[in-house]
């Protein structure tokens, strides 16, 4: 006997459900929407100019719903790469990150010329061990497209990541992180670099419930030396006040997990721009961390077996077939049932976990 469960796909759910058929287990796990932050814990970096490609950089972003080709970088070598080990300060355990300075460390950097790295060494606190900030110049130019978003001022030192996709449906989304040096002391000035998301040519960086770009600006704890004014605090981490390197960054202070969300064109070619650099000047670095496998058309639903027993588990719409295929990505909003199938000699028992029940 099959028992069927239907699931909805909406936007920002995390269901977990399991079908058991005597010793065979399923696991039907649908997740998407931003990770969470946790404590401090350092990443380690892949430059480009140390083995990460720029066409890595990119099909490592992909996952379920969307195809990668035509990638394409613009800037140092050093202010891109991959990460791993991000779970504690960035909120996500892998990904790429893109600076208006250095990603990496390396063997002959000066002090406070380092990469996104732990710990906070340099910082406006009087406790910092090797100076005020953390601030590399890197003689590359900056982009016509964000010199447009911080009009009259200029851009330098950009990185821009670009590539094509195409969806499987009508929505893309993925997570990130923004960082600065330019957190705490030039928080509520003319001083902010700038980074955005333009998916096919509109930025969907923005700060959640508004239409306002993601910035210095617009996400921080206020100015301890200028406007105390608080903006977006809930979504804003400090790493200098009140301990300075409570994450285990360089950065002075990072957003939480935020997400991108854009509409698309399903089943053709898109384009999409990541993009930062710093304004005004090239003085303290801002990075952005993307993480790896969020960059999804639809939400990805997963099934997963083990135990002695055996048996399949199908999808209605189609798409799942596990079996062979096991993981399927949904648009949003549709109604999936699954129906676990015994093999002779196994008995479907009920679901467990978040799935309870046996109807």
């Amino acid at each position: 006997m099959s028992e069927n469960r239907t699931l909805t796909v909406g936007a920002r759910t995390r269901i977990t459900g399991r079908i058991r058929l005597a010793a065979f287990v399923v696991v039907g796990a649908l997740a998407f929407g931003p990770a969470s932050s946790a404590d401090a814990s350092g990443v380690t970096v892949t430059d480009l100019d140390s083995g990460a490609t720029a066409t890595n950089l990119a099909q490592s972003l992909a996952g379920g719903g969307v195809t990668i080709s035509n990638v394409t970088y613009t800037g140092s070598n050093r202010a891109a790469g991959s990460f791993t080990g991000g779970t504690g300060n960035v909120g996500f355990a892998s990904g790429v990150a893109l600076a208006s300075g250095k990603v990496q460390t390396k063997v002959g950097d000066g002090d406070c010329e380092f990469g996104v790295e732990g710990p906070n060494s340099c910082n406006e606190d009087d406790s910092a061990t090797l100076g005020g900030s953390n601030s590399n110049s890197l003689g590359t130019a900056g982009d016509a497209a964000l010199d447009a978003l911080v009009t009259p001022n200029t851009t330098e030192d950009a990185a821009v990541l670009e590539f094509d996709f195409t969806p499987t449906s009508g929505t893309v989304d993925f997570s990130y992180v923004f960082s600065s040096e330019e957190y705490n002391d030039f928080a509520n000035s003319e001083f902010n670099d700038v980074f955005a998301f333009f998916v096919n040519g509109t930025n969907c960086a923005l700060v959640p419930g508004t239409s306002d770009p993601v910035s210095i600006n617009t996400i921080n704890n206020g100015n301890p030396d200028g406007d105390t004014t608080p903006h977006n605090a809930h979504l804003y981490r400090d790493n200098v006040r009140p301990t300075p390197g409570s994450i285990d960054s360089q950065m002075d202070g990072l957003t939480t997990v935020l997400n991108c969300h854009a509409n698309v064109t399903a089943g053709a070619t898109n384009h999409i721009k990541l993009a930062i650099a710093d304004a005004s000047d090239s003085s303290l670095d801002s990075a952005v961390f993307i993480h790896a496998g969020s960059f999804v058309s639809g939400h990805a639903l997963t099934v997963a077996k083990n135990g002695t027993g055996t048996g399949t588990v199908t999808s209605s719409p189609a798409g799942i077939d596990c079996g062979a295929t096991c993981t399927h990505t949904f648009t949003a909003g549709t109604m999936v049932t699954l129906t676990p199938t015994a093999n002779t000699g196994s008995v479907f028992a009920g679901w467990s976990g978040a799935c309870s029940g046996t109807g």
